[in-house]
């Protein structure tokens, strides 16, 4: 769900005037090809000030947590049920 809308830049792709390295998205390599609500979910203050608060160690410690551990997000209008944002996949029946 996090790379949804993401690809790498090409060695022909031509940076459009005013835009920043990582084409948008923020991310060095990568360039969005349309808008990615779950990555924007991802950069709000809250993020930002929990990995201010890890330390030295902070961009390996916030990759574990998004690759290892599960994020959810509930559906809306369906109480009781998420989509699984980033980490493993965990089948129902083992949460």
């Amino acid at each position: 769900m996090l790379c949804h809308g993401l690809q790498r830049v090409q060695a022909s792709y031509q940076q459009p005037a005013g835009l920043s390295a990582g084409g948008g998205c923020g991310i060095v390599g990568l360039v969005s090809i349309f808008p990615n609500e779950h990555l924007e979910r991802l950069r709000n203050p809250a993020w930002a000030r929990i990995a201010s608060l890890l330390g030295g160690y902070r961009n390996r410690l916030m990759l574990d947590l998004i690759m290892e551990c599960g994020l959810f997000v509930p559906l809306a209008g369906k109480e009781g049920n998420y989509y699984q944002l980033s980490g493993k996949f965990r089948h129902a029946a083992a949460l």
